[in-house]
């Protein structure tokens, strides 16, 4: 008789058949303990905390820690105390090739690459998520510990299979930020374990992060941009407020299902887009952006904006480079190392450089704009707390009065502390 059953199940079933009594033969999960090639980095207090907390648990779970507070360093220190077969899975190839990199400061072994056109299998493993979730039906009982980085991507379910076709019995998942979602928080740690371990910005700095300021930088806009944005926030206001006495969900993928479904939806949706418009890009953010250039202009700065029209604006009026998903591999990879030879100053980005961009050099952030949640927030912050001598970070967050931007911008300060 046959029985099947998801692959990351294998380990709780091996467990249980043990307890109820039944002989055993692991024919997967046999390689024997190797420290070969494998020197073990040194751990600063909190990250030894996690470790120790990470091994109570029972070698599941996930640790949170800011950007910036070594987790990557974390995920070393384990993969070489467990000295097993392991795989690591990181959401973009800039992060994939950042951590074979990592691996190859400590350890001599061989490292396998899966995404960016590599597709090469060893003892150790990188993987985008995507490449992971083509090929671990194949290659995912090689593995016996499993670290996911960003590992909060998989809250909404997107690419989970990637997680289930893989039978490692010990299970490590990194982020800076947890969902909140109840239901991302049990899919989680379903997959991966519960949360075991975290520290916040606040628990953090200055000791084992770079001190920094939060500087509200409040912005009027123009009379006609508020004309604009007051029209366009009544339209959206009666359509969203009409979807939530009828019963509708605080999701906004919810909002967005039922409002397409409607000319006055649609007309919603157009709207909020518009609001979007205005307050990441108004007139007067865009010159208080160009002032402070000018206050900083020996210093390495990060521009984060709401979305990619809003970068390529600033970028074409300031005339500095731009990094979205759009911009290649090559290109990209020209403007990080003029950031870090001196040679630019400047980089504006909408989403890309909230995950995986390592520049300690990097001193002052201007935030024109954003959505409302914390994750977001707390990665780009994150950014510029990486820890150097004498470094202090500036957080400059453009905030436009009266609009939806004042309540979002103290709601997403909350995750700093939180």
């Amino acid at each position: 008789c046959t029985f099947r059953a998801p692959a990351y199940q294998y380990h709780a079933i091996k467990r249980r058949l043990l307890q109820l009594g039944y002989a055993v033969t692991d024919h997967l999960h046999q390689t024997p303990p190797s420290r070969n090639g494998w020197t073990e980095p040194s751990l600063r207090p909190y990250q030894d905390r996690a470790l120790r907390a990470w091994g109570a648990g029972g070698g599941r779970g996930v640790v949170v820690l800011p950007t910036g507070s070594g987790k990557t360093i974390l995920a070393l220190a384990v993969m070489a105390r467990v000295a097993r077969p392991a795989l690591v899975l990181a959401p973009t190839r800039v992060l994939l090739h950042q951590w074979v990199d990592q691996i190859g400061r400590f350890t001599g072994a061989d490292v396998g690459v899966m995404g960016d056109g590599l597709r090469k299998v060893s003892a150790l493993t990188v993987s985008t998520f995507e490449s992971a979730y083509r090929h671990l039906d194949r290659i995912g009982d090689r593995f016996q510990l499993l670290v996911v980085d960003e590992v909060h991507h998989f809250g909404d379910g997107l690419r989970c299979e990637a997680l289930e076709m893989c039978t490692a019995t010990w299970r490590l998942g990194l982020t800076a930020t947890f969902p909140q979602r109840e239901e991302a928080k049990q899919k989680i740690t379903s997959l991966v374990g519960p949360v075991l371990f975290q520290a916040s910005v606040a628990e953090l700095s200055p000791t084992h992060l770079a001190p920094y300021r939060r500087i509200k930088v409040p912005i009027r806009l123009t009379p006609s941009e508020q004309e604009t944005y007051a029209r366009a926030r009544d339209t959206f206001n009666r359509a969203y407020g009409e979807f939530r006495r009828l019963g509708g969900t605080e999701r906004w993928a919810d909002f967005v299902s039922a409002a397409m479904a409607s000319p006055g939806g649609y007309q919603a949706i157009r709207a909020h887009r518009e609001m979007r418009r205005i307050v990441s890009c108004s007139e007067a953010k865009l010159a208080e952006v160009a002032r402070l250039l000018e206050r900083h202009p020996a210093e390495t700065t990060f521009i984060f904006t709401a979305d990619n029209a809003a970068a390529y604006t600033l970028s074409a009026r300031l005339l500095v480079p731009a990094i979205t998903c759009h911009i290649g591999q090559a290109e990209r990879g020209e403007i990080l190392a003029g950031l870090r030879n001196g040679r630019l100053r400047t980089v504006v980005s909408a989403q890309v450089l909230n995950e995986g961009i390592d520049l300690p050099e990097a001193r002052v952030g201007i935030i024109m704009g954003g959505v409302k949640g914390g994750r977001e927030h707390v990665q780009r912050v994150g950014r510029l707390l990486r820890p150097q001598p004498g470094k202090e970070a500036l957080i400059y967050e453009l905030v436009a009065h009266g609009t939806h931007e004042e309540r979002h911008a103290e709601r997403r300060q909350l995750f700093l502390v939180a």
